[in-house]
């Protein structure tokens, strides 16, 4: 079994990005957390910890302040702890399209307006993650769940567009208006 403790955190895999939080009950059952899609973990026979139902299959190995993550497709992603209450990039507000989705976000402060052929009128919460990196929170009926997002700049550092992950949908382009 490996060790658990200190391990509860969020952790970022900045080249995706992906984060993913990992929490331990005080009995010591350990919950996997990405795109804020919930899921038991339990202990694999190599020593990781299986995270294995819904949606996501991990296998996780706990660093210090890491933890390495292999896919269903066998892709390892490393993860590295992060703060959960870093500060928004700065540069942010304005309007961001999506081609693919005719989806349009409004961003103002720590909030962004949706507005797109299955979403209208939504505001949903902006968090920090590390840097250039955000989550965008997004409520459902289930669970809270949420992307993962890059700010995209260009060389003078002006905000050019986000770019997008999520559970199902990976690599979105929202450019800036």
């Amino acid at each position: 079994m490996p060790k658990l403790d200190g391990l509860a955190g969020r952790y970022l895999d900045a080249t995706g990005p992906m984060t993913l939080d990992l929490a331990v009950s005080d009995t010591g059952v350990v919950t996997a957390t990405p795109y804020g899609v919930p899921m038991g973990v339990k202990p694999a026979e190599d020593g990781r910890l299986l995270a294995g139902k819904g949606a996501f299959a991990l296998l996780i190995r706990p660093h210090a302040d890491s933890v390495e993550v292999e896919l269903a497709s066998g892709h390892v992603q490393h993860f590295h702890r992060v703060t959960a209450d870093a500060p928004l990039p700065g540069g942010l507000d304005g309007t961001y399209r999506c081609a693919d989705m005719a989806a349009r976000w409004t961003i103002a402060g720590d909030t962004v307006a949706v507005s797109g052929p299955l979403l209208t009128g939504q505001h949903w919460q902006l968090t920090g993650v590390e840097g250039d990196i955000l989550r965008v929170l997004m409520p459902s009926q289930l669970f809270q769940g949420w992307l993962d997002v890059r700010v995209l700049r260009d060389a003078t550092g002006d905000v050019t567009g986000l770019y997008v992950n999520g559970g199902r949908a990976k690599g979105l382009l929202y450019s800036r208006n």
